[in-house]
């Protein structure tokens, strides 16, 4: 395609959601060339796929008491069109929700949740619910082991 041709063509919009584009060339023809259109080819954009990971400050074992515990998830992804955000993330302690969804900060993608009452000695596993949005598919992340023992 030549320069002319180039910046007569029209940008295609930016995809907020999966979907499936019908792309087409088409050559007009010059003095010494027939003119000729491509097949259709058909490009799908789907949604992106974060990753996600919890921790806990201070780590794990944390003794019995210890308060407060200060939850973090960070989400990240590699794709550099679209946003994380706006997004609001779900702590759950063994698979129950903790508390209301925190925001997702747009610049560290990470969101924080400050337990400020004692859990139950034991084991316990801790994950973060990144729900999506139109760029961006729903995860959860993988579970942090948080110990919480006795004094």
């Amino acid at each position: 395609m030549s320069a002319t041709a180039a910046a007569r063509t029209p940008p295609l919009p930016f995809a907020t959601a999966s979907c499936a584009r019908n792309i087409r060339a088409v050559y007009l023809g010059g003095v010494s060339y027939t003119g000729s259109t491509s097949p259709v080819f058909v490009q799908t954009v789907k949604q992106a796929t974060p990753t996600g990971s919890v921790v806990a400050a201070p780590p794990s074992p944390i003794v019995s008491g210890t308060k407060p515990i200060i939850l973090t998830a960070t989400f990240s992804t590699t794709v550099t069109i679209g946003s994380l955000t706006p997004a609001n993330v779900q702590f759950l302690i063994d698979g129950t929700n903790l508390g209301a969804p925190m925001a997702l900060d747009p610049i560290t993608h990470q969101a924080s949740f400050t337990v400020t009452w004692n859990l139950p000695i034991g084991n316990h596993v801790i994950k973060a619910r990144y729900p999506g949005n139109p760029n961006f598919l729903a995860v959860n992340t993988a579970g942090y082991s948080l110990v919480i023992t006795a004094h």
